[in-house]
């Protein structure tokens, strides 16, 4: 649990509470469920937003360097004084490469926010390649 405040351009100052908890398996296909709540006042516009959602993410080795990267997450949202609820999930899969050094990774992800207000809904298909140097 932890509580911070924040400050946006925008809206002023943000009063955060988050919840937490992760579950995780290790070994040989390693697997981890985090469940959120989240509540944030903003201030100067006088808005809440409560969330509440988890995350499913696991990895399964190919061969000694390749991986398999698969995660799935639902949230669900609820903006007032607007009165708009979110249904937000998304899914992404992906390869991962490690050596020595570097670990590269190659993954797609699809994003459906769906909401309750007109014009307010969209989706998202991203594909990113990245590369991470560690030592």
């Amino acid at each position: 649990y932890a509580e911070d405040f924040s400050d946006s351009v925008d809206e002023g100052v943000v009063d955060a509470r988050t919840g937490r908890l992760l579950v995780g398996l290790k070994g040989r296909m390693p697997v981890s469920l985090e469940m959120l709540w989240r509540r944030a006042e903003y201030q100067l516009t006088d808005r809440e937003e409560e969330m509440i959602g988890a995350i499913l993410t696991g990895s399964i080795p190919l061969s000694r360097r390749l991986s398999l990267l698969l995660s799935g997450d639902y949230f669900y949202r609820e903006y007032d004084p607007e009165g708009e609820n979110v249904d937000d999930y998304g899914a992404r899969g992906g390869l991962q490469y490690e050596t020595r050094y570097v670990v590269f990774t190659l993954s797609h992800s699809i994003r459906k926010w769906g909401s309750n207000l007109p014009d307010e809904s969209y989706t998202n298909n991203i594909t990113l390649l990245s590369a991470m140097l560690r030592y």
